[in-house]
Parts: structure tokens; C-alpha cells; sequence
């Protein structure tokens, strides 16, 4: 559907796809974490249990809570660790501060459409 637009309207679009992207991911992280297991479709707090580097688990870090250095360890079978965080990441600003970050992005993402769409030729998508 981008062949023959400008580059310029070609970059935007990446744009949109990148920061749509990145909020995307960022909700998902948010949902890993916030969600209960029958709406998320699989095991919450996974992203924790197997410390993968989620902006979740980035900010939780980075906020000093001591229990986050334990996300620093090799991922293990601590289901106390899980459960403990899971609680502890829902009543913190960690949460809060994720999702903001996510609303950013989409809203990149919303100014580069529109700014694509009016480079677009009318009829031509």
C-alpha cells in the first residue's frame, strides 16, 4: 500500500509502526502483571518468574525497591518471589509510570499517521 508515496510519508508510517509497536509491548508488559490469568489467556507474572528485561521490571528496578534486586538473580521456581512482586508492582507507581510511557507512544504514533495521511494521494490507499 506505501509503494510510490513519498519517502517522507514512508518514514512517518515506519514511525507509526515503530511507537505502536513500542506501546503495544509496553501494555502487554502492564497486562503480564495487572491482569488475572483467565482475561490474559496464560500465567501472569511470567516476565517476572523468568526476569526478562520488561519496562515493568526496568522501572521496578530502577525505583530502588529492594525486592526488584532479586530480578537480578537466575530465574527460578521462587513462586513466593512471583507472587510477592506481582503484589507488591500492582500497589507501587511502577505500573502507573509504564502505562504513561506506553501513552506517549501511542500518541507519537497517532501524530505520524496523521501526518502520513496527508501525504497520501486521495484514493490511493
Amino acid at each position: 500500500h506505501l509503494a510510490g508515496v513519498s519517502r517522507e510519508c514512508a518514514d512517518a508510517m515506519a514511525k507509526f509502526g515503530e511507537h505502536l509497536g513500542i506501546a503495544f509491548q509496553i501494555l502487554d508488559d502492564v497486562l503480564d502483571v495487572t491482569a488475572e490469568e483467565n482475561l490474559l489467556g496464560k500465567r501472569s507474572g511470567m516476565d517476572i518468574r523468568e526476569r526478562k528485561p520488561s519496562i515493568v521490571n526496568l522501572l521496578w528496578l530502577a525505583s530502588g525497591d529492594q525486592a526488584a534486586k532479586k530480578l537480578l538473580d537466575e530465574p527460578s521456581n521462587d513462586e513466593e518471589f512471583a507472587q510477592n512482586a506481582i503484589l507488591a508492582l500492582r500497589k507501587s507507581k511502577v505500573i502507573s509510570e509504564a502505562s504513561e510511557i506506553a501513552s506517549l507512544h501511542a500518541a507519537v504514533a497517532r501524530k505520524e499517521l496523521l501526518r502520513a495521511s496527508t501525504m497520501v494521494p486521495e484514493g490511493s490507499l
